[in-house]
């Protein structure tokens, strides 16, 4: 694709980037809606299917926000599963279910920022490196 054409559908790389965004998050929210057993009061947040959504948010987050909050990103993925959990399970205590966000977006940020070099520097092939990637986050 000709570099200028994004120019013709978007005023910014910001613009891009937000509606990239945007449709990777409708993407997951919406596999989240059909597949999470919401009677687990703390579903897990997996990658599987969605580790480019997870990078992207990743690398966006490193500035601690400050470009999503420019962009007026209001942060879906966690505002869904807040909601979600709440919604589901009114016992439990706000704050511990965005603890228990919080863990799951750290670990799966860990996890997809720094695959390659584990990976790397074990020298792992592929089902080695999914295999770790599996008991690291805790599933089967």
């Amino acid at each position: 694709m000709h570099y200028g054409l994004i120019y013709h559908y978007f005023d910014s790389k910001e613009q891009l980037f937000l509606a990239a965004m945007n449709e990777l998050t409708s993407a997951y929210i919406e596999w989240r809606e059909k597949t999470v057993d919401r009677s687990e009061a703390f579903p897990p947040m997996p990658i599987d299917g969605h580790e480019l959504w997870w990078r992207a948010a990743a690398n966006f987050s490193a500035d601690s926000g400050r470009s999503y909050a420019a962009m007026g990103w209001t942060y879906p993925v966690m505002t869904y599963e807040l909601d979600a959990i709440l919604r589901s399970h009114p016992e439990v205590p706000e704050i511990e279910a965005k603890a228990h966000i919080m863990r799951e977006i750290c670990l799966n940020f860990g996890w997809v920022m720094f695959k390659e070099t584990v990976q790397s520097g074990f020298h792992l092939n592929k089902e080695e490196i999914d295999r770790i990637g599996r008991e690291i986050i805790g599933r089967s």
